[in-house]
């Protein structure tokens, strides 16, 4: 690779990642904002001490998964609202940070 194509490339794929980054910028922005939002709402209206508190050990997975399970569904509609947009913000939160840091597939000569 001679010197011009290695600084096309270079500088080429330095472009490709500042476009992903402005152009994903939003997105992260967005969907943080609301995981921020929705985790102050649920802090407001359930005691999250205590539910750590009641919680088995981390490390008992299947023990865990049917604790969460049950306060879900056990718990009132507010919060399980808060906790269905928590978790679409945390879905789009990484699909904003995949789609900045996934290459582009496009081939420039």
């Amino acid at each position: 690779m001679n010197d011009k194509t290695f600084i096309s490339h270079t500088v080429m794929s330095r472009v490709r990642r500042i476009y992903a980054i402005r152009k994903a910028t939003p997105s992260v922005l967005a969907s943080s904002l609301f995981a921020v939002a929705a985790l102050w709402a649920i802090g407001r209206e359930v005691w999250v001490a205590q539910v750590f508190a009641n919680m088995p050990s981390i490390f008992d997975i299947p023990a865990v998964t049917s604790f969460m399970t049950y306060a879900f569904f056990h718990t009132d509609l507010p919060v399980q609202i808060l906790c269905v947009a928590l978790a679409v913000a945390a879905v789009g939160f990484v699909k904003s940070c995949v789609r900045i840091l996934t290459p582009f597939t496009h081939a420039y000569a």
